[in-house]
């Protein structure tokens, strides 16, 4: 099935864009095809359910190995869902080449799936200690967490925001877990990280929160600054 949706992208993409070129040659009302959007968002169906489908049921093909046992673990299930959010992040990234009035509105529903889609299977995976570790994946999900948060500035998208504030919260909560978990015999090293993480856990979400606003804030005096240069009145040529 997913197969089959990759092979139909092309062909609604195609028919997508020549049904963009009819409305802005001929108007909205005068050009009246629609096949673009159920061609288009029945192969992104077809995709999401199939690579779904076998992520829960073949997780094994993610690592590249045989199909050999009973059933499938929640390492491998977390990581074949979180390579299927890659593969999303490539099907929005493709959308926004071209960007119609259809591919707009899909690529915004696509922002708030996508996060959820890349960090979720990763907290399951520092959760569950996926392949024997937990350390990577926490790294992960902190980077991908500042990232999006970033992101959400860059782009002016407010779903990464959202969501990076979410996973940022759940990845601090998680610190405290682990400090109990790895360092209960320690008495001093789990008070000093656990003062460390009252420290940092609070200015990493003002960094994700106010982070965007100060970026967003110079990208515009920058905008202003190139606006007001080229509405500069040129001096006049002189003949002598």
């Amino acid at each position: 099935m997913a197969m089959l949706g990759a092979a139909a992208l092309p062909a609604a993409l195609l028919i997508d864009a020549r049904e963009h070129g009819l409305v802005r040659e001929l108007g909205r009302r005068r050009a009246r095809q629609r096949d673009a959007a159920p061609v288009l968002l029945g192969s992104l169906a077809w995709m999401g359910i199939g690579l779904t489908a076998a992520a829960f049921l073949v997780p094994d093909w993610y690592l590249l190995r045989s199909t050999t046992r009973s059933a499938a673990g929640t390492a491998e299930v977390s990581f074949a869902l979180a390579v299927n959010g890659v593969l999303l992040g490539g099907v929005m990234l493709l959308l926004g080449q071209r960007p119609t009035a259809l591919r707009r509105r899909i690529a915004g529903v696509l922002r708030w799936i996508l996060p959820t889609h890349l960090m979720a299977p990763l907290l399951l995976m520092e959760v569950n200690e996926a392949f024997g570790v937990w350390m990577p994946w926490s790294i992960l999900l902190l980077s991908l967490a500042l990232g999006f948060c970033v992101a959400s500035a860059v782009r002016q998208w407010k779903p990464f925001l959202f969501s990076g504030m979410v996973f940022l919260a759940a990845w601090y909560v998680r610190c405290f877990a682990r400090i109990e978990t790895e360092l209960g015999d320690d008495r001093g090293w789990r008070v000093g990280l656990t003062v460390a993480a009252l420290v940092a856990g609070p200015a990493l979400m003002l960094l994700a929160w106010k982070g965007p606003a100060w970026i967003a804030k110079r990208r515009i005096r920058r905008w202003e600054r190139l606006s007001s240069l080229r509405a500069e009145p040129r001096a006049g040529r002189s003949w002598r």
